[in-house]
């Protein structure tokens, strides 16, 4: 009866084992959001930023938004072709293509944030992703012309960098 009890005492020591440490590690989890601020909806937001990035950034865009608009007021309803210039842009950007610069990629948040510091402070307009590694990206934009030349100006400056997509 002796063995029994060991057993069942041992058996009970584990699993409360068990039990702690996968708390611990839900409330250590918890403890390291709430310090480094790191939340859900901040990414959303990034998420937001960069599509407004992408779309103000492609002059296209708000051309064909007006060929729409005045199309729309012919009482024929014929929409007007688009110039094949704006064609190409306008294809690139329905097909998804969407290149950022990307200039580094940090486990701790605090140096991401460093980093965009500075860039910002040289002009350029950066983004911190919220997810670990916390990659630090210049100006998404549809056009890879416009991201190439923005990473050689980024290395110009003497960071190591290249185009994302």
């Amino acid at each position: 009866m002796n063995r029994e009890s060991n057993f069942s005492l041992t058996m009970m020591i584990i699993i409360m084992a068990l039990l702690a440490v996968f708390i611990g590690y839900l409330l250590g989890n918890w403890l390291i959001q709430v310090v480094t601020g790191d939340t859900g909806t901040q990414q959303v937001v990034q998420q937001e930023i960069i599509e407004e990035e992408i779309i103000t950034d492609n002059p296209a865009t708000d051309e064909s938004n007006q060929v729409q608009e005045s199309s729309s007021i012919k009482r024929d309803n014929q929409p007007t072709p688009l110039p094949e210039e704006d064609t190409e842009d306008v294809q690139e950007q329905i097909s998804g293509q969407v290149f950022a610069v990307q200039v580094g990629a940090f486990a701790n948040y605090n140096n991401a944030v460093a980093l965009k510091n500075e860039l910002e402070a040289k002009g350029f307009q950066v983004v911190v992703t919220n997810n670990s590694p916390h990659k630090v990206q210049i100006e998404a934009t549809t056009n890879r012309d416009t991201a190439e030349e923005i990473e050689k100006d980024v290395e110009a400056l003497g960071y190591n960098a290249f185009i994302a997509h």
